[in-house]
């Protein structure tokens, strides 16, 4: 069978070429000639050129494929960069989705255990990269051909791939598919020498494709033999620097003649991958350090308590009498919760308490008759100069109260699981009340203790230093405010500062 020269094919496009340009403006003779090269090792099979009517210079180069060369023409798909593509996909997604679950406390290594956390984020990525490799293994990205990819690393007006009709022999093979899809979107031409001998126009070179980023190469008939010289020198240093270092650091001089020498890097797909390993490993030795929390049951802590001592409350406590001297004698509670609501809370038993000097300089508070911690209570006649209060439930009908003064010894930032605000003390008892009906460790805190709006807001369980605790404490409040029907408040996290 006969099959077409690539000599022949590259004489056969010329004449096209000439035939093609034969109108086109110009003001200089045209120059036709082949096997033309540049300094870098880049072949141009054909190489017209000519000065158009504004003098500027017009080139048109060609690449001739025969059917021993169709590697040139053949598409190889890129299954590295394939790869490093898909994983530096995955591991954005899955940084994305560790950093998201630590700033909003999901997927934790406290929720998943070590392993947990390892193998969730390993299958983001494995199922990420698995998805890319399907959708992206098609696209022309990673389909390298050879002649292509040296189109694109000169700059000329226009660019030209011939090949014989017997390269591909059948016109849906799809290497020759995928050859015209890559012509169009780059904008090269592609002819088709048949066996007389005539080139027939297949794609006509695109004049609106940006080809200005490429650099212009200067090429010549020369036939490089300083290049080969060159070549063969640094061959020979090659040979000679093997056994002085060691192989992993040496890179062997680039092959001129090698057809995958313009096939794409991937570094900065190993750069974006490093980078969100990195992210992740961060995120994980960060939540390793945290402490875990620990919610101590009630009843196995009063249990605890009861075997430690044997003794009840103390019958009576002795106070510094700095801080009672400027009283009277009587004293009605600056927080006097028996008479807040015209008889609403009338089972507190309302008591004043008798102040008496001891022998000792100290001032000894008589204890009310029912056990409940006594208060001390100021005179309604003269209003507490001092409203700063904290109250507090207890396991028993009532509750306790005390000063601002508690928090004089903290600094800082620390959050309260906040259930409702309320402006007056009354609607903020009631709202105790409640949560207390329903077995729920609540509190009030006067905001005018840190120099806020002078609100009451009632807040669940503790007064917490990490916002991460809070956050915890308050789901679990809501699931059971939620599983149990109750009533549930507008919740939210506050952030107090002293």
């Amino acid at each position: 069978m006969y099959y077409l020269s690539e000599d022949n094919i590259k004489l056969a496009a010329l004449r096209f070429l000439k035939s093609y340009y034969k109108f086109r403006p110009r003001s200089s003779e045209t120059e036709a000639q082949l096997d033309m090269r540049t300094e870098g090792g880049i072949i141009a099979d054909g190489h017209l050129m000519f000065k158009t009517d504004t003098g500027e210079a017009f080139l048109a180069t060609l690449e001739a494929t025969s059917r021993e060369s169709i590697n040139e023409v053949k598409y190889n798909t890129q299954n590295t960069v394939l790869n490093w593509d898909c994983l530096a996909i995955g591991s954005l997604i899955a940084a994305f989705i560790a950093s998201y679950g630590y700033l909003y406390d999901h997927f934790t290594v406290k929720e998943l255990g070590m392993a947990g956390f390892g193998a969730l984020f390993l299958g983001i990525l494995f199922f990420c990269f698995m998805i890319c490799r399907f959708f992206l293994a098609n696209y022309s990205r990673y389909r390298y051909i050879y002649a292509v990819e040296q189109f694109k690393n000169y700059f000329a007006n226009e660019q030209w791939c011939a090949i014989g009709e017997d390269v591909f022999g059948d016109p849906e093979n799809k290497y020759l598919k995928e050859l015209k899809n890559q012509c169009v979107l780059n904008g090269f031409g592609l002819l088709q020498v048949d066996k007389d001998m005539d080139a027939h126009l297949i794609i006509t070179p695109s004049r609106e494709v940006v080809r200005r980023k490429r650099k212009q190469r200067l090429f010549s008939a020369s036939k490089y033999t300083s290049k080969v010289t060159e070549n063969a020198r640094v061959k020979k240093v090659w040979e000679r620097a093997k056994g002085m270092m060691p192989k992993w650091k040496l890179k062997s001089p680039v092959n001129l003649r090698s057809l995958n020498r313009y096939q794409k890097t991937y570094s900065g797909q190993v750069f974006i991958f490093c980078l969100s390993l990195g992210i992740i490993s961060a995120i994980f030795f960060k939540e390793i350090q945290n402490p875990d929390i620990v919610y101590v049951d009630e009843h196995k802590y009063a249990e605890k308590l009861s075997k430690l001592t044997t003794n009840k409350e103390a019958k009576g406590y002795k106070l510094d009498s700095v801080f009672v001297e400027p009283y009277e004698e009587e004293h009605a509670s600056y927080l006097n919760l028996d008479g807040l609501d015209d008889g609403s809370h009338s089972h507190h038993n309302h008591t004043n308490y008798k102040l008496e000097n001891d022998s000792r300089g100290m001032l000894e508070l008589e204890a009310d008759p029912d056990g409940i911690t006594p208060k001390i209570k100021l005179n309604n006649d003269e209003p507490s100069k001092n409203k700063k209060e904290i109250i507090t439930s207890t396991k028993k009908d009532g509750v306790m109260e005390y000063d601002c003064a508690r928090f004089y010894n903290l600094k800082g930032t620390f959050f309260l699981v906040e259930d409702r605000v309320f402006k007056d003390l009354v609607n903020a008892q009631e709202r105790l009340d409640y949560l207390k009906s329903k077995n729920i460790e609540a509190s009030i805190l006067w905001l005018g203790c840190f120099g806020e709006s002078e609100v009451y807001s009632v807040y669940i369980d503790l007064i917490y230093e990490k916002r991460q605790e809070a956050n915890q404490a308050m789901r679990v409040y809501k699931q059971f405010m939620t599983t149990n029907k109750h009533k549930l408040g507008k919740l939210k996290i506050r952030p107090i500062t002293r």
